[in-house]
């Protein structure tokens, strides 16, 4: 009997685990806090490391060639070779489109896009991103705005082309240097396909960086002319839902509409819309007076 009480109370004993006294919780607490705080830093360095090679996933073999018809060289300055770009000059046209292709092309697979855009009566230049298609060196967001800018000095001097007369035309990765030109630059309209609020949060979701790459969301209230953005709904690369709240947070624009395609996706608006894709553009486009195109903030710039 003796034996048998000892083992009941030895059950009970184990039931009982050890108090942890408040001293101790905190110890944890801080221990925790403390390895969350070392490993932010490095989580944000590989992020950083990382985050090119995630956004620039330049195609392997380009989709022209230095003998490709219509392609002219236009000075980058700052110490870097011309970078090429595609010339549709249409004479008689009212509008030229500025257009900025997507992170997995170059200018040379855009040709059939851009062919449909001359066809329908635009003048078209694409410039290409520096460390893509023929170019040499390694891609990154700011040789992307010099581009950006080589194109937008080359219709403005070279052509003398009005800045009201000007198009900025963004599909994807291009929203994000059509949107900062836009927020520089005085121009006729910007036209966003599949934009994104910035490259981290269509990963995230939510901002967790100090920095960022291709900041739509922190540019676009600075752009002061007309804004068209084209969104399928059935996006699976960025969510339709960067595109209305990119749309919704361009608060200073005269004039903005939001054309959301029935189970687009990515990549196949034209191809699904068709013909209403261009006479929505075209809609637009005639309803945006000379007047409406606007200089950027220059407490801004």
């Amino acid at each position: 009997m003796p034996k048998a009480k000892n083992t009941r109370v030895a059950r009970s004993a184990k039931k009982r685990p050890a108090k942890q006294s408040p001293a101790s919780r905190f110890s944890i607490l801080r221990l925790l806090l403390l390895s969350l705080l070392l490993a932010y830093p490095t989580l944000l360095i590989f992020g950083c490391a990382a985050a090119d090679r995630l956004i620039f996933p330049v195609p392997a073999n380009p989709g022209y060639s230095a003998r490709t018809p219509t392609l002219i060289p236009l000075p980058l300055g700052h110490g870097h070779a011309d970078v090429p770009a595609l010339w549709y000059k249409n004479p008689s046209a009212r509008w030229t489109v500025l257009y900025f292709h997507g992170n997995a092309m170059d200018i040379g697979t855009s040709i059939p896009y851009l062919n449909a855009i001359h066809k329908a009566g635009y003048s078209v230049l694409a410039v290409e991103y520096p460390g893509y298609g023929i170019t040499e060196g390694k891609p990154s967001e700011e040789d992307c705005y010099l581009a950006a800018t080589a194109g937008y000095n080359f219709l403005r001097t070279t052509q003398g082309i009005p800045a009201e007369q000007i198009i900025a035309y963004g599909f994807s990765l291009g929203t994000g240097v059509a949107t900062d030109l836009a927020a520089r630059q005085p121009l006729g309209a910007l036209v966003l396909e599949s934009p994104f609020l910035s490259t981290f949060r269509v990963v995230t979701k939510v901002k967790i960086a100090p920095f960022d790459r291709f900041d739509n969301l922190a540019k676009i209230d600075r752009v002061t002319c007309p804004l068209l953005v084209i969104h399928g709904d059935a996006d699976s690369v960025v969510p339709f839902s960067h595109g209305e709240k990119l749309f919704a947070a361009a608060k200073n624009t005269p004039r903005k509409q939001f054309y959301a395609i029935p189970n687009g996706g990515h990549g196949d608006l034209l191809q699904r819309a068709a013909t209403d894709y261009r006479d929505t553009l075209a809609r637009f486009l005639a309803a945006t007076p000379p007047e409406e195109s606007a200089p950027p903030p220059k407490k801004n710039l």
